[in-house]
């Protein structure tokens, strides 16, 4: 029977518990967090630097555009295919580089934001004076007729330095010393890269210039699959990287630790007395250890060959119904038919033990070989004494 004192301590810990649950689930319908992640170019984010009304325009323009988690390696489709880096935040690997080559070459379209994406644009590199930029946006006008510049004069966007560029890249608003937006084709395919991601952010998207922009460069709605890259902002395809940015996690990690100090408090004053567990000294292995031990201090490898050797001799008489004086020549022509062995086996081993006998045993070495030949010639005899008893009991 439980003390009274027990009940109460457990009613503590419930009570406990469900009063950090209930303060937990108040906390939250009071001052809900915003989950949306604050990541510049991301379509999750709802922020002033998001992108996430980028990716309802392409949704309400009727393009089939979804986010992506994977890595550019894993995208296998180039030649419908359209992938908008809005100012990565993580850079590429040489992996992805080979495969962003090889996805444009193949026909697809690469449509990037920011100076961060400069890392995966072929040939381009930005200068080291990339630092943040405190000026306002601008209008940058069309400089050459194109389909990017269809029903869009101009783009509104921040001045950025002037990268080092491959002569394959032209400017399509700006010029080449204050370029906004630069196009080039690569194999079948064609990047389209507007330096600044202020085009494509939530804050600068409103713009009618800024729409246009982005429609121009997405085409008509239904000719490609467009992926917007969720990859290089940290999202992947868990659950985790959602709830992550909340303190969701901390409020499992409580929950957990709860759980855990109730089950220890009541197992532990509940739970049954078990004595320990103590290993019996006189078990059979630790006597074999033992025995063995005391062989190797002695030295006496002669005593293992003779106490072998008299075994097998005592279990051959017993099977051919022989004294035990009987020579070994006698013993190996009567028992093998009995046993099933060859008896010249039979005879080779007993020769060979009593001419190490004779010889002397100086070396444990010597004996290992001529012990175990007589204990599996032992081991054969009793088993035909018992009638394969020994056998069936041994496995």
């Amino acid at each position: 029977m439980s003390a009274p004192g027990r009940t109460g301590e457990l009613t503590i810990l419930i009570v406990t518990f469900v009063l950090m649950a209930v303060l937990t689930g108040v906390a939250f319908v009071l001052a809900p967090v915003d989950a949306s992640p604050r990541t510049t170019g991301s379509s999750f984010s709802t922020h002033a630097d998001g992108a996430k009304a980028g990716y309802l325009v392409l949704k309400r323009l009727g393009h089939d555009v979804d986010r992506s988690y994977e890595p550019i390696a894993a995208i296998t489709r180039g030649a419908d295919t359209m992938l908008i880096l809005a100012s990565p935040a993580e850079g590429p690997a040489q992996q992805d580089l080979r495969a962003l080559r090889g996805f444009i070459e193949s026909g697809g379209v690469l449509l990037a934001y920011g100076r961060s994406a400069a890392a995966f644009i072929p040939g381009v590199r930005m200068p080291n004076d990339a630092s943040e930029l405190d000026d306002d946006p601008r209008e940058f006008p069309a400089s050459i007729p194109a389909s990017l510049t269809v029903d869009a004069p101009l783009v509104i966007a921040r001045t950025v330095p002037a990268p080092d560029l491959d002569p394959s890249f032209v400017a399509v608003f700006g010029s080449s010393r204050e370029p906004a937006v630069l196009t080039a084709r690569l194999g079948r395919g064609r990047i389209v890269w507007c330096l600044d991601d202020t085009p494509i952010t939530n804050e600068g998207l409103p713009r009618a210039a800024n729409v246009r922009l982005l429609a121009n460069a997405a085409g008509i709605p239904g000719a490609r699959r467009i992926l917007w890259d969720e990859h290089y902002h940290g999202q992947r395809r868990s659950m985790w990287s959602y709830f992550a940015a909340t303190p969701l996690p901390w409020a499992g990690g409580q929950l957990v630790f709860a759980t855990l100090v109730i089950l220890v408090a009541v197992g532990r004053r509940r739970g049954p007395l078990r004595a320990r567990v103590v290993e019996s000294r006189t078990s059979p292995l630790e006597f074999v250890d033992t025995m063995a031990a005391l062989y190797e201090r002695a030295g006496a490898a002669r005593a293992v060959v003779e106490a072998a050797r008299t075994e097998l001799r005592r279990r051959l008489a017993a099977v051919a119904g022989l004294p035990r004086s009987t020579p070994d020549a006698v013993l190996a022509k009567s028992a093998p038919w009995r046993i099933g062995l060859d008896g010249e086996r039979i005879a080779a081993a007993l020769s060979e033990s009593a001419d190490l006998l004779r010889r002397g045993v100086h070396r444990a070495q010597d004996a290992v070989p001529v012990v175990a030949e007589l204990q599996e010639l032992t081991h054969a005899a009793a088993e035909a004494r018992t009638g394969g008893r020994l056998n069936k009991e041994h496995r």
